[in-house]
């Protein structure tokens, strides 16, 4: 997951220049006014943006983001017409993103794109593969891939219904960068656009207007900028032939049709969404779906919002580690970093009790029977994600001296969940109703849901299930192997010595700094199976002795106990949440009985199978475990994105671990296990 950032040679006259692909990244002259000319302008975007209906999306994308600057231009432009009720989506790819430093320095040239400029670089990463969401305003989002764009291309759009408007190509030269101007990838680029689809370039060379004729483009030269006498146009004309490209998906997805999730049928703007459950899962999917126009319900059985898990008084942000640079370890990646961004952006408009304080991890907190190498994880995170420190490293980040080396999670740090939840309702398109006991989802009229409580009935477009393990007493959810883990916290008061505790602590108990009440919450005992909701003194025991093993010190911690809870937690049987839409049950097992006889089967391309294993407008966000605080954000982008035939901004091997089939998936499997010879 780890990535090259850009090799750069700073000239005399302040401009930089690539050195591995031998070239400058704009022109020497206006480099403002050739993005402008070559990308805006020759795409018509001030015209088309004008004309677009409210409620609408348009989505751009970039091959080689670079400095940025295409980007700063058009949202300056789309901040300068009338577009607030419409929803700008920015797609760009990088192989080899700039410094954050270099970035500042480039941005400094352009001082019309000041605000814009900040507001980029509070976000921007210059670490780690694959993709970065960022929320730039309410209507504003920038997917970031950093890695080879084929690569990401292939592997993000398989599961994505999003179709592209427009497109930059601004990648270095073909002639000194090929990779980007390969046959395979302007044909991916023609598999994602829609008839109408625009397309520009400084490029006019020979070989890239044959290669885009090819993938149906209709090119043509238009004036160039400054000194360059031409650039290239293009339309997507000619669409792929409809069977050939049927044919083309299925084969794709022969040897698990499954996963070939169809296009949401619900309404993109103005539908009826039902969120059921409160907790941080639900109510980051409420926001999720209401920045996207829908009207969202949440239901929540308790007395109020995160009334569940989400009630510990201090939740630590921190990223859970692997071994491995999988799509697991990808997925946990990103979740850390996206909601650290997310918090950072949120708490500008409002405090959500965001404390980035960041984490120190003890060696052998995790993972005690195989603890990770330092090693290892160099080998597969960035040091933004996390970075090796010595006992006395870690010490100084915490303000004490610790009892062991560890790691050090710079992005980390802490917040009290039930704030988080009240400022995700706090959007206009958002209701919450409390003591609601959702008791069945049944199907409503012309493909709406009617959703059972014990106050009364709901109606909506979609329902997205978000209460925990108690999902697994709607039928539709009744094969999930949901579960709760019990886990009680205790708070301590703040001591002199443990008042110096600057940063979240994770060891054998994670200890967190003091709040500003003047007490420590110690977490937390953890328990498989889910027993008495009551706190017990043997708990509060253990969740002190355990924080005192942080320390060198003796006696760090007063031992006046002020308040203790216990929560909850909802995990499933592989420890990764289930989130995406819902599959039937019935219709699953008998389209995929084959698997039951072979569990290698493969499909013929001829069958046809999402539309009929999968309810309409029927999702579900569960499973978050002890990571939720990292897991809930990101999993509500995922979802939203889904739900609205949006970018998925993450890869379909990521989406496959999270969707609620793969449970039926390895239980086909496994009965070819258990049968006789």
């Amino acid at each position: 997951m780890k990535i090259t950032n850009a090799n750069l040679e700073w000239r005399d006259d302040g401009m930089p220049y690539a050195i591995d692909y031998d070239d400058v990244y704009f022109s020497r002259d206006d480099a403002e006014g050739e993005s402008r000319h070559v990308f805006l302008d020759a795409n018509r975007l001030r015209s088309r943006w004008q004309s677009l209906l409210p409620g609408s999306r348009f989505t751009i994308g970039e091959l080689g983001f670079g400095s940025g600057l295409n980007f700063m231009q058009t949202l300056r432009l789309w901040q300068e017409l009338p577009t607030q009720d419409s929803r700008l989506h920015y797609i760009a790819f990088e192989q080899h993103p700039l410094t954050h430093a270099d970035m500042l320095r480039l941005h400094r040239r352009w001082p019309d794109c000041a605000e814009i400029s900040q507001r980029l670089l509070q976000q921007y990463p210059d670490h780690t593969a694959g993709c970065h969401r960022l929320q730039l305003a309410a209507n504003v989002v920038l997917d970031l891939y950093y890695g080879d764009a084929s690569a990401q291309l292939s592997a993000t759009a398989a599961f994505a219904h999003c179709h592209i408007d427009c497109w930059y190509l601004d990648g270095f030269s073909p002639a000194r960068n090929p990779q980007l101007w390969q046959p395979q990838l302007l044909a991916r680029i023609a598999a994602l656009s829609s008839h109408g689809t625009t397309l520009s370039s400084y490029s006019v060379a020979g070989a890239v207007r044959q290669k885009l004729a090819a993938a149906g483009f209709s090119v043509q030269k238009l004036p160039g900028f400054g000194r360059k006498r031409e650039m290239l146009y293009a339309t997507l004309t000619q669409l792929e032939d409809p069977a050939v490209k049927e044919a083309s998906i299925k084969d794709f997805y022969a040897d698990a049709p499954w996963l070939r999730l169809p296009a949401a049928v619900a309404p993109a703007t103005q539908g009826y969404a039902i969120v059921i459950g409160a907790g941080l899962a639900g109510c980051s999917t409420a926001r999720s779906l209401a920045a996207r126009g829908w009207r969202v319900t949440v239901l929540e059985r308790g007395p109020r919002a995160a009334s569940g898990a989400a009630a510990i008084p201090q939740m630590a942000l921190r990223c859970r580690l692997f071994k491995e640079a999988d799509a697991v370890a990808e997925f946990f990646t990103q979740a850390f970093v996206f909601a650290n961004r997310q918090f950072s952006y949120l708490q500008t408009g409002a405090d959500i009790s965001w404390h980035p304080t960041g984490v120190v991890q003890l060696a052998g907190a995790l993972n005690r029977s195989n603890p990770l190498a330092s090693a290892a994880l160099a080998t597969i995170y960035s040091p933004q994600i996390i970075a090796a420190v010595s006992r006395a490293q870690a010490g100084t980040l915490a303000g004490l001296e610790l009892s062991a080396d560890g790691w050090w999670l710079a992005l980390g740090g802490w917040l009290h969940a039930a704030t988080l939840c009240a400022s995700y309702l706090e959007h206009p398109a958002i209701t919450l109703l409390t003591d609601c006991e959702v008791s069945a989802i049944l199907p409503g009229d012309t493909e709406t849901w009617e959703v059972c409580t014990t106050a009364a009935n709901y109606s909506g477009d979609i329902v997205v299930i978000a209460n925990g393990s108690a999902a697994r007493a709607l039928g539709q959810c009744d094969y999930l192997p949901l579960h709760d883990v019990r886990g009680q916290i205790t708070q301590v008061a703040e001591s002199p010595r443990s008042g110096h505790l600057s940063t979240v602590v994770n060891g054998t108990r994670t200890i967190f700094p003091a709040t500003n009440s003047g007490v420590h919450t110690l977490a937390a005992s953890y328990a498989t199976t889910a027993g008495d909701t009551q706190a017990f003194a043997a708990d509060d025991l253990a969740n002190l002795s355990g924080a005192a093993l942080n320390f060198m010190e003796q006696d760090v911690l007063d031992h006046t106990i002020t308040a203790n809870v216990v929560a909850m937690r909802c995990n499933s049987s592989d420890r990764l949440p289930v989130v995406g839409r819902l599959a039937d049950r019935a219709a699953t097992l008998a389209a995929l009985a084959a698997l039951g006889r072979n569990a290698k089967h493969r499909f013929a391309a001829t069958d046809t199978l999402a539309a009929a294993l999968y309810y309409p407008g029927l999702y579900v966000n569960v499973a978050h475990g002890s990571n939720g605080l990292a897991t809930c954000p990101f999993s509500a982008e995922l979802l939203a994105s889904l739900i609205t035939n949006e970018n998925l901004p993450c890869t379909g091997a990521v989406m496959a671990n999270l969707n609620p089939m793969r449970f039926m998936i390895r239980e086909l499997k496994q009965q070819r296990t258990r049968s006789p010879n």
